[in-house]
C-alpha cells in the first residue's frame, strides 16, 4: 500500500513539473508571436508643437493605454482633460483633439487603436 501510495505521489509531482515547464513556453510562444509597432506622437497647444516623440508599442494596442504609458494623463469618463499638465479649459472653450494620419478621430482614444508607423497628433485649441 505505501508503495502505490509513493508512485501515485511521484506521477503527481512529475505532472505538475510538466505542466509548469509547458505552460512557461507557451506564454513565450504567444509573447514572440505579437508584433510590435512604432508610432509618432505629438502634442499641440494653440496649433503649436509642445513635444513629439516615436513610441514602441504592440501593433493594435489601445491609444488609450499608449498615452497612459508614455505621459502624465487625466481623464474624465474616456475624454482626455489633461496631457503633462496642460488641461483643457471648458471656460475658454479648449479641449483635447485628436487625428490620426492627418484625419479627424471618429472614436474616443479607448475604441482607438494604432498601427506600425501612425501618426497620432494631440492639439489642445479652441473649438470654433
Amino acid at each position: 500500500m505505501m508503495k502505490k501510495l509513493n508512485r501515485l505521489v511521484l506521477g503527481a509531482t512529475i505532472l505538475v513539473t510538466l505542466t509548469g515547464c509547458g505552460s512557461g513556453k507557451k506564454n513565450q510562444t504567444v509573447e514572440s508571436t505579437q508584433s510590435s509597432a512604432t508610432v509618432n506622437i505629438t502634442l499641440k497647444e494653440d496649433h503649436k508643437e509642445i513635444d513629439s516623440k516615436e513610441v514602441s508599442v504592440k501593433d493594435e494596442a489601445v491609444l488609450y493605454d499608449v498615452l497612459k504609458d508614455n505621459y502624465d494623463i487625466e481623464d474624465t469618463k474616456g475624454f482626455i482633460t489633461s496631457i503633462d499638465g496642460h488641461k483643457q479649459d471648458e471656460k475658454e472653450n479648449k479641449y483635447w483633439m485628436y487625428t490620426i494620419n492627418g484625419k479627424q478621430a471618429e472614436k474616443g482614444v479607448q475604441e482607438t487603436n494604432v498601427s506600425d508607423g501612425d501618426n497620432i497628433e494631440f492639439d489642445l485649441s479652441k473649438l470654433d
